[in-house]
């Protein structure tokens, strides 16, 4: 057991050193942060207001159809009958191409 726990400690020092996590939280969440103007800005609303890498637009159900079939999201919750609420997730491996093509895919499909 101890050995298991000193790799899991490696990987945090590692992690805490020369700010990396704060880097890496700083690319998820700016790009969460450019997925939620986008959302927005085309006059969706939220499930929830978060300040982290997770988004929880509300969208119509035609919308969310057309979505999953070339992106991955989870289904949070069902405000009502025509629409849904998604869960879009970024991280610190997410590609600005990634979330770049989304909002241009978002826009087309609406």
């Amino acid at each position: 057991m101890l050995a298991k726990g000193m790799v899991l400690g490696v990987q945090f020092e590692v992690l805490f050193q020369n700010n990396l996590y704060f880097e890496l939280a700083a690319h998820a969440n700016g790009l969460a942060e450019k997925l939620k103007h986008a959302i927005a800005d085309a006059g969706f609303n939220f499930y929830a207001n978060s300040p982290t890498n997770q988004l929880f637009p509300i969208l119509p159900d035609s919308l969310v159809n057309k979505l999953k079939e070339n992106y991955e999201f989870e289904v949070w919750a069902k405000p009502d009958d025509a629409h849904t609420a998604i869960r879009l997730v970024t991280s610190w491996a997410t590609p600005d191409s990634a979330v770049e093509d989304f909002i241009q895919d978002f826009g087309n499909l609406l």
